[in-house]
């Protein structure tokens, strides 16, 4: 997510920065894992506890 953030302000001040597809891909697994996360506090604080596996 970060990298993603870095390159919209590049973009925004001209410079353009690509990603390689293993920092991409990289990216978007940490993006993943942390929305994952994010679901289980939710869950968590709204009384119900979630696991984290597809199971």
């Amino acid at each position: 997510m970060l990298a993603i953030l870095k390159k919209v302000g590049a973009k925004a001040m001209g410079r353009e920065e690509s990603l390689s597809a293993n920092e991409d891909e990289e990216e978007r697994n940490k993006l993943k894992y942390l929305l994952a996360i994010l679901k289980k506090v939710g869950a968590k604080a709204m009384g119900r506890e979630e696991s984290l596996s597809a199971n």
